[in-house]
């Protein structure tokens, strides 16, 4: 099999017509599609009753990664199943330090000894793609599949097309409150599904709107950053500092919603340069519900002023870190620093 770097979709592909070589690395953000794709994998090649037997876990957190334990269990032939699958867990060879390139090689042996019988797979939370020894390995022996974060656009997607299985219909703002709280994670995303299916269906609702969302899931973030910067923008530190406090209150990190009004801000320097939502959502990846808030936003500050605010951001963020004052109070100087030189 040629060598291939895949998306998740593409991976599944594969998967589900058994088209799978002896080694994979599965990495990236969203950890729900990689274990997914494990779990169909398991369901593709293991047989019923013989995953004991035929499929093995090798996690390496804890301790250093041994290629010879990896060795022992790949070599192994399957009992009942088409193959034998071997999970290696937070292998860490792409972090550990190997300046004569011994493990490179080693593992390159091993990815040309790995039977025809028996799949192994590497599931990583990141890699450094400078160990180009080692993906190299990988990318001529087997599959590269990354599952980053999905834009807003193909979560909204995925978010109608589950709902639509039980006929239910979502508002366009609603859809993208529940990506904002869920901060984009597909596995949090599903976990709101699960509580809005049970509501749906024990109340005979077939629409799901912002106040079945506000009810069930939890708190906007996103939604509160713009409030916050509304209020910015008019030089209300009164508001401003009133929804930090509601937000902290609920249990949110400072540290999040300095990020996400760091965040925010950088948003609508875009959205100022760009003016149109059609343009914000496919430049920014965002819902287009979001890109048109933006756009709406943008105009109340002038490019200098948003600048300013983003500096300060950072300014916040370093006193912080340089130990100069306590994390909830470099937000509340900056908000209200904000109000000031924006009225």
């Amino acid at each position: 099999m040629p060598s291939k770097t895949l998306s998740v979709d593409e991976l599944v592909k594969q998967i589900k017509v058994k088209n799978l070589p002896s080694l994979l690395l599965i990495y990236g953000q969203e950890d729900y599609f990689c274990e997914n794709s494990v779990r169909l994998i398991r369901k593709a090649y293991i047989s019923e009753g013989s995953e004991q037997m035929d499929y093995v876990k090798l996690d390496f957190e804890s301790k250093g990664f041994d290629l010879d334990k990896v060795i022992d269990n790949s070599q192994l032939p399957p009992w009942l199943s088409t193959k034998r699958v071997v999970l290696v867990r937070n292998s860490g060879i792409f972090s550990v330090a190997d300046p004569k390139k011994d493990l490179a090689t080693s593992f390159e042996k091993f990815a040309s000894s790995i039977p025809d019988t028996t799949i192994v797979v590497f599931w990583e939370d990141a890699i450094d793609k400078r160990k180009k020894g080692i993906l190299k390995t990988f990318e001529t022996k087997g599959i590269v599949c990354e599952s980053p974060f999905l834009n807003d656009v193909s979560i909204a997607s995925k978010i109608s097309g589950l709902l639509g299985r039980y006929e239910l219909k979502i508002t366009n703002d609603a859809v993208d409150s529940l990506i904002s709280r869920s901060d984009k994670s597909m596995r949090l995303i599903l976990n709101e599904i699960s509580k809005i299916l049970l509501y749906c269906q024990a109340n005979k609702i077939s629409l799901i709107d912002m106040e079945v969302i506000d009810m069930l899931c939890a708190p906007d973030v996103k939604g509160s950053i713009f409030d916050l910067t509304d209020s910015i923008s008019t030089g209300n530190a009164g508001i401003a500092l009133s929804i930090v406090d509601n937000l902290i209150t609920l249990k949110e990190p400072v540290a999040k919603i300095k990020f996400m009004l760091a965040k925010h801000i950088r948003q609508l320097i875009c959205a100022k340069e760009l003016k149109s939502s059609d343009l914000i959502t496919r430049e920014l990846g965002i819902h287009p519900y979001s890109a048109q808030k933006l756009a709406q936003q943008a105009p109340k500050f002038t490019m200098d002023k948003l600048l300013s605010l983003y500096a300060q951001c950072a300014k916040s963020d370093f006193d912080f870190k340089q130990g100069k004052m306590d994390e909830r109070h470099s937000l509340e100087i900056l908000l209200v620093l904000a109000c000031k030189s924006l009225t």
